[in-house]
């Protein structure tokens, strides 16, 4: 089952999830996303178990119509399996991924004030 709250961070809404990220679950973080109504996302994956092709697809998508209204999606704390799932995805994605929310929220921050993109990878995903 997938957990998902949001908060927001100095303008920067941080999406915290918890839980599998599985075929079933992909269309309710889809709703859940659609429904972040500011610019700049950051996605806490601390919390995430397990995640495939589709919930990387929903993450892929959303980046990619956020980006295309001058916004960005972040992903922080990227571990284990989530993480060998990214390294593992075949196609480009325009989220960037950082160690820390802090980061995350910082860099979303100067590209919202128009200082830089968000889009830059901070970070490698951990090997």
């Amino acid at each position: 089952m997938l957990r998902a709250s949001v908060a927001l961070h100095n303008g920067i809404a941080v999406v915290s999830l918890s839980g599998q990220i599985d075929r079933m679950a992909s269309a309710e973080l889809d709703s859940f996303l659609r429904e972040v109504h500011t610019p700049h996302i950051v996605v806490d994956m601390a919390g995430i178990t397990y995640l495939d092709g589709s919930g990387l697809a929903v993450l892929c998508d959303i980046a990619d119509e956020v980006a295309a209204l001058g916004g960005s999606l972040s992903l922080a704390r990227l571990y284990g399996p989530s993480a060998q799932a990214l390294r593992d995805l075949d196609e480009e994605c325009p989220f960037a991924v950082f160690g820390t929310i802090t980061r995350a929220v910082k860099t979303s921050a100067r590209h919202r004030a128009g200082q830089g993109k968000a889009t830059r990878p901070d970070v490698a995903v951990p090997a």
